[in-house]
């Protein structure tokens, strides 16, 4: 599985950040990191390079703890203000989207599944502005949906058109139609951020068959009152094929992953056996297996040697078998692909794949219309198909 290793070889911030991730400062490594970091150029490197960047919050963290941000030269002090100052930002606006969506979902008695960061806000991340995100990323059955749209309604979020579209197709179906896709919501007032809603939590071209199984021994979220997050578990499963889906793209992303990991097993928390059986039938254990061992060589002595080895599992992508210090940059849409392709076979579901895909090729009206922006109630002709079919093809306008 490739990771940072390859695109960063020698690299100091990187070096820094395998270090002292979600580790508190102590005498020996604040003296380890106080020159290099007066010395400048770590930061600088954090704020330039996309893999690293996500970081930069939660490595200003430990810096201020270790009482060297006065150290630090002007400009990379002034960076790491700024990158702390956007993050909790982004925060408030997650919040301010929660909150009131939290309050709605009590009221009609369901409990949505936070995914990604907002998960690990309060928990991993004990503040949550040291953990950026641009959106809400959350997970519920579709057997919650009608409760859970009124929900959204209450809260003063609203779809666009292509999601209402993609909606109308979902109910017409009774849940059979478009579960891949991210159903997304914002807020009315313009304030806020989007709400990702998934009915699959980690969408790799077939839906799981126990989608469920994410959302047993949740536990009620420490800061989004009316939401849980998953299981330790359940955690590291979706992070391991979120990274996977991107080719290894993101050092926050092992490092919580890594870490996540281990607390959950210092504390006895994690269950492996749980952990494996989550995908049993998927064909994607091994690709979890091949993510673990990359996380481990990133950040080692975190991850179990029995979540890293083992046999079996399905096919394995061969972007996800290369080596973690393999050079080049990340190929996100190959990664995705890849790992949509042999779920399919791993999991033995070639069927469904062919009558989703051809559900794609010829969608609702209603669908090509919001895809095309024609106005509402438009004709939807042939050449309108032809149209949103070469989109298709030449991957535009695809989400």
């Amino acid at each position: 599985m490739r990771t940072p290793l390859g695109r960063f070889p020698g690299s100091p911030a990187l070096a820094f950040l395998r270090d002292v991730a979600f580790r508190a400062p102590d005498a020996s490594s604040c003296h380890a990191w106080a020159s290099r970091l007066a010395a400048g150029g770590i930061v600088r490197e954090c704020a330039r390079e996309r893999d690293l960047r996500r970081a930069l919050p939660h490595l200003g963290r430990w810096i201020e703890a270790a009482g060297l941000t006065s150290t630090l030269p002007p400009d990379e002090r002034a960076t790491l203000a700024a990158a702390r100052l956007s993050s909790q930002s982004s925060v408030a606006k997650l919040a301010a989207t929660l909150n009131p969506l939290g309050t709605a979902c009590r009221n009609v008695g369901v409990a949505p599944l936070l995914l990604k960061g907002a998960a690990l806000h309060g928990a991993l991340h004990t503040f949550p502005a040291d953990r950026p995100v641009s959106d809400a990323d959350l997970f519920i059955a579709y057997s919650d949906w009608p409760a859970f749209s009124q929900a959204l309604g209450a809260a003063g979020l609203e779809s666009d058109r292509l999601t209402a579209a993609r909606v109308e197709d979902l109910e017409r179906s009774a849940g059979r139609t478009s579960v891949l896709s991210d159903f997304i919501y914002r807020p009315r007032n313009g304030t806020g951020v989007p709400v990702e809603v998934k009915f699959d939590p980690v969408q790799v071209g077939v839906p799981l068959r126990r989608p469920r199984a994410f959302v047993e021994r949740a536990v009620p979220s420490p800061v989004y009152a009316g939401f849980v997050v998953p299981a330790p578990e359940a955690m590291a499963i979706q992070q391991a094929i979120h990274l996977a889906r991107h080719d290894g793209s993101d050092a926050l992303w092992f490092a919580e992953l890594a870490h996540g990991v281990d607390r959950a097993c210092r504390r006895g928390a994690f269950d492996i056996d749980r952990a494996t059986s989550i995908l049993a039938g998927e064909g994607l254990e091994s690709v979890a297996r091949h993510v673990f061992a990359a996380a481990e060589r990133l950040f080692p002595g975190t991850i179990p040697a029995r979540l890293r080895r083992g046999r079996g599992g399905g096919p394995t992508p061969s972007i996800v078998r290369v080596a973690p210090t393999a050079r080049g940059g990340a190929n996100e849409r190959l990664a995705t692909f890849s790992l949509q392709a042999h779920h399919a076979v791993g999991s033995r579901r070639i069927g469904f794949v062919l009558r989703s895909l051809a559900a794609r090729i010829r969608p609702s009206g209603g669908y090509v219309a919001a895809r095309l922006g024609l106005a509402p109630g438009t004709p939807i002709r042939a050449a309108h198909r032809r149209r949103r079919l070469l989109d298709l093809l030449r991957g535009r306008n695809t989400r």
